[in-house]
């Protein structure tokens, strides 16, 4: 007989409890059914190892705590595992269902699941993920773990391919996940959709239902709720899409991914980019324009997989990369559609912004603000209190634009393609790569990175 064991343990710094090794899963085949109404799901995934797993003792994997797992089967496995929910900083609700096997599984293992994903804002406000009423909203690792996930923090991140994801809802939702649909259709009162999602990091396994309509134009798609303000923002959307895609392959790197890309309209904090899906809030998509915020959220997810560049958490340009980024390089591409008089009204506001952050240390809102670093001396753990606040979304801004005037706008093209054309940097790399535009700059990009120090020949009024 099974023995299953369920145990609360309550812990503290997430390192202190892990101790097996954590195998490399090369392929996930996943079936998830949902049932909005009830915010409750069922999941069966086939995982796929690499020779790692073959040379663990033991093995772990994740779920999101509310999931249990009812059964697992591999070659190796004893029917022995046991299910402890504890700290995880790596799922919305902080708390994960840590599965424990005493054996390795060989080279591949079946698990089936269940259970709820019900709110929680214990991590941050802007955690949207849930199961409820009007669909299903979900990440990935990081975020909501609604199928087992074998790491245990960033670092171990890794390509996975999902070759085969079918999701089952109600007849009146649509399903989202990422990679290529497959095939959408009807079976026994429920709606199928499969994808397949070929060398994707985890990070970005993201899944999305709701009783969506939808447009679509080649391999672009358009899912949107049923509302005349909704339906009648969708074309323009779309075509915004079209072009920014178009602006990004010029100006950076052309992206394979992302041949098909959806664009859904989520809840409130549903701005995310994973892989080639999209999401922006209902507020930002009913009041779209591409002149103002809902314009520029949708630009700065969409130029995400574009600046994506490979580097190690350790590394000081980390937060830049993955923050910084996108943070920015989305505004040259808007100044390609709204013209230079747009883009320059809008870095004069992130200035103002900026200094009065610096003088006061609050936000506009009047809230305190985190202490003033340098950029190269933020680190992930910290992402949370820079992240869309200061530093990432002001002094980043400023310091590109400001290697942007000094290199010249036909200068800074080659160099864009050229810093995202790489598969893998570090933060002296991309020094190097800008001296070689800006061989004069040296000490002015130690300034810029590595002190808070905004001298008056960096303010827009000196730079030009």
């Amino acid at each position: 007989m099974r023995r299953l064991i369920f145990v609360l343990l309550f812990a503290f710094p997430a390192n202190s409890i892990y101790s097996q090794g954590m195998p490399i899963v090369r392929d996930y085949e996943i079936e998830a059914a949902f049932y909005p109404a009830e915010a409750y799901m069922n999941g069966y995934a086939k995982i796929e190892f690499d020779d790692s797993a073959s040379r663990l003792d033991s093995i772990v994997f994740y779920l999101h705590g509310e999931l249990w797992v009812d059964s697992i089967q591999s070659q190796n496995y004893t029917d022995d595992f046991i299910q402890k929910r504890i700290y995880y900083p790596y799922n919305y609700s902080l708390i994960a269902t840590r599965i424990s096997m005493a054996n390795p599984p060989g080279s591949e293992m079946k698990v089936y699941y269940s259970g709820f994903f019900n709110p929680s804002k214990a991590a941050a406000i802007s955690n949207y993920m849930r199961i409820e009423e009007d669909g299903v909203f979900l990440r990935s690792f990081g975020y909501s773990l609604w199928f087992p996930v074998f790491l245990e923090e960033f670092k171990g991140s890794h390509p996975v391919s999902f070759s085969s994801v079918k999701l089952k809802t109600p007849e009146a939702f649509r399903s989202i996940f990422i990679g290529h649909k497959k095939a959408d259709y009807i079976e026994g009162g429920l709606r199928i959709t499969e994808w397949e999602a070929p060398a994707t990091d985890i990070f970005d396994a993201q899944c999305t239902a709701g009783k969506f309509e939808f447009i679509n134009n080649g391999d672009f798609y358009i899912y949107h709720k049923n509302t005349p303000e909704s339906r009648k923002q969708a074309g323009a959307i779309l075509e915004f899409t079209k072009t920014i895609k178009g602006i990004y392959q010029d100006l950076y790197r052309k992206n394979e991914q992302l041949d098909e890309i959806h664009v859904i309209q989520m809840p409130e904090y549903g701005d995310i980019s994973s892989g080639n899906v999209i999401g922006i809030s209902s507020d930002a998509w009913d009041d779209f324009s591409s002149g103002d915020h809902s314009g520029r959220t949708l630009a700065h997810e969409i130029v995400h997989p574009f600046v994506k560049v490979k580097v190690e958490m350790s590394d000081p340009l980390f937060m830049l990369a993955i923050e910084g980024f996108p943070s920015y390089f989305h505004l040259p591409a808007l100044r390609e559609i709204l013209g230079e008089e747009w883009y320059d009204e809008y870095m004069k506001g992130v200035e103002t912004a900026y200094l009065n952050k610096k003088e006061i240390g609050k936000d506009r809102r009047g809230r305190p603000l985190p202490e003033e670093k340098p950029i190269d001396k933020l680190v992930f753990e910290e992402i949370g209190a820079y992240k869309d606040r200061f530093i990432l979304n002001d002094r980043v801004k400023l310091f590109f634009n400001y290697l942007c005037e000094k290199m010249g706008w036909d200068k800074f093209q080659k160099f864009t393609r050229e810093l995202f054309s790489t598969k893998e940097i570090s933060f002296d790399k991309f020094i190097s790569i800008i001296l070689k535009y800006l061989p004069r700059e040296k000490a002015n990009l130690e300034i810029w990175l590595s002190s808070n120090d905004y001298l008056a020949k960096f303010h827009l009024d000196k730079i030009r």
